[in-house]
């Protein structure tokens, strides 16, 4: 017996728990629904290849439910980065374009079913014989195609999202969207880890499925998923949902300030920002600044826009690392740690505080913290 059996197992074993952990949180946030839909359609994938390499009876009716099933894959991490980032709620007209592939590929499979004897025996199937083999290919490799096309969209759906949230937050705390990265880059290596196990399996005339490959994938996607939830679980309730941004043109095509007053709202700004320092707190949004200032929220983020060429993120965030920089200098913080002058200047994390302060300064808080001790002996 080969690796591929021990594999499914235990892929399975966690894929059900972690199923079951999220289905019973009540707790869970908008657009997890899609993901536990995503997790069901991987096991009965992994299920079909175990009943495959238990020459199960079974085989001959798991893909029933198990193909169609999988021309939805793509389209539920799609729906998932639409809710949880957007909050977009799904249309009936969506789902029914969503559903037309599986309708098309169940009714497709039950034609070529019915016509060709050997998919109706457990021994042709395991021999892919007749139009077995070259059916599977071609339906593996359609289905990876379909499913990519989601995971693209789903990776513009977080640009946009990430533009839209340095428009409207300052926050440096990155683990959501990191973990929605990972999420997008397992399931493109797994997709593509299938689609290469076809081409494999083409190229030298082998049957499918060609090696454990793609068992491995999705089992390792399964423990980082299983790693978020149990150690990180604050990334499932995703980031602040915010309006789909639009281009410059289109935000401020109406806008309805003349210069000199955009002069005046700058200015005022700036000295609110640099006496009050709205900055220190890691919560601060555009609305709350917006609040503060007695501006109406859109003038606020046109004028950063216009007159600093600018997002709010980084605007804030300069004067995050200037106040961090002043700390840094100060001899009465030497004892400070750098997260500790991070945490004072507004930062989140220390990562975050990482990030930022080289892209501004061009250096690492510990770095520039030496050059200033240097600089003052």
């Amino acid at each position: 017996m080969t690796i591929a059996p021990f594999i499914s197992v235990i892929s399975l074993a966690v894929l059900v728990f972690l199923t079951v952990v999220l289905l019973i949180d009540r707790r869970r946030p908008p657009g997890t629904i899609y993901l536990l839909i995503l997790l069901i359609i991987l096991g009965l994938v992994i299920t079909l290849r175990l009943l495959f390499d238990l020459q199960s009876e079974l085989i001959i009716y798991l893909p029933f439910l198990v193909f169609p099933a999988g021309f939805l894959y793509g389209s539920c991490i799609f729906l998932y980065t639409e809710t949880a980032l957007f909050g977009h709620r799904v249309t009936k007209i969506f789902w029914a374009a969503i559903l037309l592939a599986p309708a098309a590929v169940l009714s497709l499979h039950a034609l070529l079913h019915h016509r060709f004897p050997e998919m109706q025996s457990v021994h042709t199937i395991l021999a892919q014989a007749g139009v077995l083999l070259p059916y599977s290919r071609a339906l593996v490799l359609a289905g990876v195609a379909y499913s990519l096309l989601f995971v693209i969209l789903a990776v513009r759906n977080l640009r946009r999202y990430e533009v839209a949230y340095k428009e409207n937050f300052a926050g440096n705390d990155r683990d959501q969207l990191t973990w929605l990265k990972t999420l997008l880059a397992l399931n493109v290596g797994l997709l593509v880890s299938f689609g290469g196990a076809v081409m494999v399996s083409a190229i030298f005339d082998l049957k499918i499925p060609v090696t454990p490959v793609e068992g491995i994938v999705a089992m390792l996607m399964i423990y980082v998923i299983l790693y978020y939830f149990i150690s990180k679980p604050a990334v499932f309730a995703l980031p602040d949902t915010v309006v789909a941004p639009k281009t410059n043109n289109e935000k401020y095509r109406k806008q309805n300030l003349s210069e000199s007053e955009r002069r005046s709202y700058i200015e005022k700004i700036e000295n609110y920002v640099a006496e009050e320092k709205p900055f220190l707190d890691d919560k601060v949004t555009l609305a709350s600044l917006a609040r503060e200032l007695g501006i109406p929220a859109h003038h606020l983020s046109m004028v950063i826009n216009i007159e600093r060429n600018t997002n709010f993120y980084n605007f804030i965030n300069s004067y995050r690392v200037a106040e961090a920089k002043r700390l840094l200098q100060d001899p009465q913080m030497a004892d400070e740690t750098v997260l500790d002058i991070a945490l004072m200047a507004g930062f989140q994390s220390k990562a975050g505080f990482n990030k930022v302060f080289k892209e501004i300064t061009g250096l690492t808080p510990s770095a520039y913290r030496e050059q200033a001790i240097y600089r003052t002996e």
